[in-house]
């Protein structure tokens, strides 16, 4: 990732460790812990893709996953994996200028 990538990656992990993990986001109705969870998955699972897909039953389990993933994982271990970022190469591997933004964008989520 690019050193900007890298500070806004920083900065949503920070912001993450500050916000309890059922705190609300923008992407109603997912929480804080749902919300790291569906990037830690963007970037290291292929059930993520299905998210993509134009197929609601495909969307609906992909979200299911990140809620289980969400329940499954203590909090501080997620903000650390969000924190880490992703492995290199990873399965949603994408120019650092789409990282960038992507990450950016998260942060404004949180509300």
């Amino acid at each position: 990732m690019t050193s900007y990538a890298v500070a806004e990656r920083f900065d949503f992990a920070d912001t993450l460790a500050h916000t309890k993990p059922d705190a609300p986001t923008l992407c109603d109705p997912w929480t804080a812990a749902q919300l790291a969870a569906h990037v830690i998955l963007r970037e290291r699972s292929l059930t993520q893709a299905a998210n993509r897909l134009p197929i609601d039953a495909a969307r609906r389990w992909s979200n299911d996953r990140i809620i289980h993933y969400a329940e499954g994982v203590p909090y501080d271990e997620l903000v650390r994996r969000v924190h880490a970022g992703p492995p290199w190469p990873s399965v949603g591997s994408c120019p650092p200028s789409v990282s960038a933004g992507f990450v950016n964008w998260k942060i404004s989520e949180i509300t």
